[in-house]
């Protein structure tokens, strides 16, 4: 079991050539809880392909509640309890990030619990894939463009947000 991240704050920080900026993983079965955590003013550039999507990297910034498990089904919850952990209060915002080799923003909790509390402010991303989120209570973004090169530019599933253009977005990409 996990014994958690706490109050953690990345700023000013140029990545080049490297996977993620942001890589937060807390699969079932480790516990514990991750919150706190700030990203302010960093930017990444990838334009090398050695790593590619895959269960060990999903994007430029991921926050990943099914790390390392090949296939998965996000819609199905399973039972809560003290290996289940917890993910929350996570910011990042004045970021720029440019990937060729997986999704710009991959953020997916777990069904039986969510992850709470992100925002997003201020962020160009492009990459291979788009920005996906699922199992997210209290999304909320501000100022941000996100470009896929080979799919949806955003896929939200399993979303609350927390912003005023909540029912523009939600008709516009079919989410729940």
């Amino acid at each position: 079991m996990s014994g958690g991240v706490k109050n953690v704050f990345v700023k000013d920080c140029c990545f080049e050539n490297t996977y993620s900026i942001a890589s937060i993983k807390a699969p079932r079965g480790r516990g514990g809880i991750i919150e706190n955590i700030y990203y302010e003013n960093n930017s990444l550039v990838k334009y090398k392909d050695e790593l590619h999507d895959c269960e060990w990297f999903r994007g430029a910034v991921y926050i990943d509640q099914f790390y390392s498990c090949v296939e998965f089904r996000a819609d199905l919850p399973k039972e809560v309890n003290a290996a289940t952990p917890k993910i929350r209060n996570i910011s990042i915002k004045n970021t720029s990030l440019e990937t060729q080799s997986g999704n710009a923003v991959y953020i997916v909790g777990l069904p039986e619990m969510p992850i709470e509390n992100i925002t997003l402010e201020n962020m160009t991303a492009v990459g291979k894939y788009g920005l996906k989120v699922k199992n997210v209570n209290g999304f909320k973004s501000k100022n941000i463009c996100v470009k896929s090169c080979e799919d949806n530019d955003y896929e939200f599933k399993n979303t609350i947000f927390r912003w005023a253009l909540y029912h523009k977005l939600r008709k516009k990409y079919n989410s729940p």
